[in-house]
Order: C-alpha cells, then sequence, then structure tokens
C-alpha cells in the first residue's frame, strides 16, 4: 500500500511548552500539504486504506491531536475547514473543562476542551472524537504480573469508550481507534484494548503505515513545534514508497533496543 504518514500534534497557539505549534507553523504545515496535492484522510478513511478496500491513491495523511487542549477548538479547527483538512482528536475524557470532578481542583482541566466543544469539534465533520483513555496514564510502567492493574486499565478503556458514546450520542461501536498515552503499551495491554473495542490503535514513532491489515500499532510521529522546513523533509521521507520500509525498520529495531514497542 502507498505510505500514509500520521501525524502527531498537541496544542496550536502561543505558550512556550514543547508541546505547543504556532498558528503560524501549523498553518505552513497544512498550506505546504495542500500545495503538494496531499489528500487528508478521516479514521474511517484510514480503515478502508488498512483494509485494502480504498481505490484511491496518491500522497495521504491522516492528522491526529492528542489529550484535547482547548486551542483544538479555537485555533486549530478554523485552520483546518480553511484548508479543507480533517483528522481525528483523542480527548482525554477525564480531564474535560467544566465536568464536575470530585478528585480535581478549581480549573485544574481548565486548559482542556469543555464537553460542548468536544459535541461541535465531532459534529463538525473536520474531526471525529475519539479516546486517548480516561485518567492519561502510562499503562506500561504500571502493569505488574498480578491481573490487577489490567483490569483497572479495562476499566479505564471502557469508560472512556462509554463516556463518547453518551456524550455524543454516537453507537459505542463507532469509538474503536485508541491513542496510547506516549504511544506506551505492549501485546498484553493492545490485547485488553482490543478486548474492550479498540480495533485501532496507535502508537507513537517516526514511521509511516504500510501494511495492509496491521491495525494496532500505528505509528504516529510528533509534529510539535516544527518549522516548514523540518516538517517537508519529514513528510516528504515518509511519502517515499521507496524508502519507507527501510526507515520504519531502523526506526523501530532504536525502539526496540529502547526496550520500546514498534510498528
Amino acid at each position: 500500500m502507498t505510505p500514509v504518514p500520521i501525524l502527531l500534534y498537541h496544542r496550536v497557539g502561543y505558550d512556550k511548552s514543547t508541546l505547543t505549534t504556532s498558528p503560524q507553523d501549523f498553518e505552513s504545515h497544512l498550506q505546504w500539504l495542500s500545495s503538494q496535492g496531499v489528500s487528508f484522510l478521516s479514521c474511517a478513511e484510514l480503515e478502508s486504506v488498512l483494509g485494502g478496500q480504498s481505490r484511491r491513491s496518491g500522497k495521504r495523511v491522516l492528522i491526529t491531536f492528542d489529550d484535547g487542549y482547548r486551542e483544538l477548538y479555537e485555533v486549530a479547527l478554523p485552520l483546518m475547514q480553511r484548508y479543507g483538512a480533517k483528522g481525528a482528536a483523542f480527548v482525554i475524557t477525564g480531564r474535560m473543562r467544566c465536568l464536575s470532578a470530585p478528585a480535581a481542583g478549581a480549573g485544574e482541566f481548565d486548559g482542556h476542551l469543555s464537553l460542548p466543544e468536544v459535541r461541535a469539534i465531532q459534529e463538525s465533520g473536520i474531526l471525529e472524537v475519539h479516546s486517548h483513555t480516561h485518567r492519561h496514564e502510562n499503562w506500561l510502567r504500571q502493569t505488574p504480573r498480578s491481573g490487577g492493574k489490567l483490569d483497572l486499565l479495562r476499566e479505564d478503556l471502557g469508560q472512556s469508550r462509554e463516556f463518547l458514546s453518551d456524550s455524543l450520542r454516537l453507537p459505542l461501536r463507532h469509538f474503536r481507534h485508541l491513542a496510547w498515552p506516549w504511544g506506551a503499551c505492549n501485546l498484553q495491554l493492545i490485547d485488553v484494548a482490543r478486548s474492550v473495542g479498540f480495533s485501532y490503535q496507535y502508537i507513537v514513532q517516526f514511521a509511516a503505515a504500510n501494511r495492509i491489515g496491521m491495525t494496532d500499532r500505528l505509528p504516529r510521529f510528533c509534529c510539535d513545534g516544527m518549522p516548514i522546513d523540518a516538517f517537508r523533509r519529514r513528510v516528504e521521507v515518509l511519502m517515499n514508497g521507496k524508502i519507507t520500509g527501510f526507515v520504519n525498520s531502523m526506526t523501530g529495531a532504536h525502539r526496540r533496543l529502547r526496550g520500546r514497542f514498534s510498528y
């Protein structure tokens, strides 16, 4: 299959966080992708590509956002609308603004989306809303040899999925995409997530999706704060079908040497 880079962003704004991309840089990314004739995929369209059912060819990307920061609604969404882009927003369902949470202090999640904003994003048709878990924990570090933490993970994922289904008034089966926090997972955690209903799972790796049927460790590369020249070079590498396999193998081997899961 033609390689599909999956781009990962967190915030689009003006703060100095390493997770932040300026609106100017993000717009330059969208502008360059559009100028190259790149098609912007939705999650549903990615499913067709990975299932070998898509007849579309040419350059394609999936744009994703993690955590559910409020700038996604205020800044990123209008820019994506301007360029005809689409993608996915992976939200932490336990960190929405204005939701009553006994453990949360006043204003603790002021930087995150509110539920009405999440609904507006889903209804926009520009971004599909999916799960980034409920509590945003590193389950890889916390998984003991006993089954206790796996039960907690199953509860967390089920809670996130059911919250999205109830809040967005969509069937539970719609929410089958999961972005692991920090991309941290292993086969055991993937099996738990799959049993809950997450058929499509995303990790973090400089690689492009290029395997039919491989859906449980989809690679995303982080574009936070990336200037346009660096962004262009990286995307061009991942879209080059002649070398994508080699790049995937090299970055995968590097991750495994560091004890991390890979595509």
